[in-house]
């Protein structure tokens, strides 16, 4: 990975109950790094009455100990959900995250 690639400024954050992902949960901040943040795709669904939309994104950035699954990233007032965390190759180099963003 080359540093030029991390361009954006994205801010891990933790939740004080992770089992409550929602609104009624206090979040707080893990740590603020540089990423790549790239749209892979999106797609629209009908949740009973309602037509949701919802983006996949992939978030790169150096390795991290500590990012779950739980934990979510606050990019530019967006909030992307992290789904996976993945060790690029398991060298501890940097760190793929895929994210949902509920619109």
């Amino acid at each position: 990975m080359r540093a030029g690639e991390l361009r954006n400024r994205v801010t891990i954050e933790r939740s004080s109950d992770p089992s409550n992902w929602g609104a009624t949960a206090a979040w707080s901040t893990y740590a603020t790094v540089w990423a790549k943040v790239e749209p892979v795709s999106g797609r629209e669904y009908t949740e009973g009455r309602l037509v949701q939309s919802e983006l996949t994104h992939t978030v790169t950035i150096r390795c991290l100990s500590g990012v779950k699954a739980d934990m979510r990233i606050n990019f530019e007032g967006r909030y992307l959900r992290i789904v996976t965390v993945k060790n690029v190759d398991e060298r501890n180099r940097e760190l793929e995250l895929m994210c949902t963003e509920l619109i």
